[in-house]
């Protein structure tokens, strides 16, 4: 079982690891705001979330992780940029017998009110910037009724002003492997493997690909859920080691059934916002969550160290 395991693991790594190198390179990356924490709980484990389980946001994060819910679930969460601007993410899981898991989501970003002017600078008038995803997923068992795979299709929409509107499309494909009596699950996924199909101008631009592995494992004598994500791995960063920079840690404690403590850390976030020598606690993540009955709040911070920081909060609810 575990040789076959390791071979699975190995061989949908090498196949996600592919896709993600025959994207498009060169230039900078549009729709990025889809990189966000999609919730407050995934954020308080600094977005380690490849192979966490039982959160219908994981549509943004890996797609197969919406198994195992076994009624139907929403979540919405809003969190406000250190610079005013406004997030929020919506997201629907259900499981529908003999046909497996599907979810569907929206991303919004909204900048605010940006003020128009020609190249005299005079002032033309006013225009708001807004940003859309939709996201429609699916995830069954393949093979093994304990390997699951997931896949999502997205659509952009940007409207930066009245005339620069942008539209692409994205696949999303992720798979995880769970061994519940280790209580430890494996998981990699493939996101934003697409195109821009209008750019704002002329210019074509990529998109934020990203390919991620991880790995959440249960202590056993302690109701504790620690997380390890790699993310970026298909980022021409040249050595080895470059490439393994962007990776997160999460730790997710249950105190009671009622009440969970997070921690988290991103370690290419914190060398990101290094500014002279000191750096404070940027790239560090905490937070909680709180259930009652079929409700849950979960909130999240995220340190930006000098800059600020961010508030994340999420509500969801099962339908049970």
């Amino acid at each position: 079982m575990i040789y076959k395991l390791i071979r699975r693991t190995i061989l949908y790594s090498l196949f996600c690891f592919v896709l993600s190198q025959s994207a498009t390179a060169g230039g900078q990356s549009i729709f990025s705001y889809i990189h966000n924490d999609a919730s407050a709980r995934m954020a308080g484990i600094g977005g380690s979330a490849v192979a966490m389980r039982h959160d219908p946001s994981m549509i943004f994060y890996n797609p197969a992780g919406l198994y195992g819910m076994h009624s139907p679930q929403i979540s919405l969460s809003y969190f406000r940029h250190i610079i005013d601007i406004n997030t929020g993410f919506l997201s629907y899981s259900q499981e529908f017998k003999d046909y497996g898991w599907f979810g569907a989501g929206i991303a919004y970003v909204d900048y605010g009110s940006q003020t128009e002017v020609d190249h005299l600078e005079n002032v033309l008038g006013t225009f708001n910037s807004t940003d859309l995803a939709f996201v429609m997923s699916y995830a069954n068992t393949v093979f093994d009724e304990n390997l699951f795979v997931g896949l999502s299709t997205k659509f952009f929409y940007s409207s930066l002003t009245p005339d620069h509107i942008s539209t692409g499309i994205a696949l999303d494909i992720g798979m995880q492997y769970h061994i519940p009596h280790q209580e430890l699950t494996i998981g990699a996924s493939v996101l934003n493997f697409g195109r821009q199909i209008t750019p704002y101008e002329e210019t074509r631009e990529s998109l934020p690909l990203d390919f991620k592995i991880g790995v959440s494992k249960g202590l056993e004598h302690l109701p504790l859920v620690l997380s390890v994500n790699f993310h970026h791995l298909n980022d021409d960063a040249g050595e080895t080691m470059n490439r393994l920079r962007g990776f997160t840690i999460g730790g997710e404690f249950t105190i009671t059934d009622a009440v969970q403590l997070r921690l988290g850390y991103r370690n290419e976030m914190r060398q990101d916002l290094q500014i002279g020598s000191t750096i404070g606690l940027a790239g560090f993540s905490a937070g909680f969550g709180i259930h009652v009955q079929s409700y849950s709040f979960d909130y999240g911070f995220t340190s930006l160290g000098k800059i600020g920081s961010m508030h994340h909060i999420s509500l969801r609810h099962s339908f049970k």
